[in-house]
């Protein structure tokens, strides 16, 4: 299977792009692309399966 990501994640110019770009992860399993986001105040994970039905869970 063929999977693209593009993760768009504004951040202000106080923080640095190294450190947002550690805070993602991408994976695609079982027709499912899964993203986190990581970071000190929240994590965010989007998941898009094979059909595009899409969810975002907030922790």
């Amino acid at each position: 299977p063929l999977t693209f990501v593009t993760v768009i994640v504004p951040y202000s110019i106080k923080e640095k792009a190294a450190d947002i770009a550690q805070s993602l992860s991408a994976r695609t399993q079982d027709g499912c692309s899964t993203v986190q986001i990581k970071n000190n105040k929240e994590e965010i994970t989007v998941q898009i399966n094979m059909k595009g039905s899409w969810n975002v869970f907030r922790k």
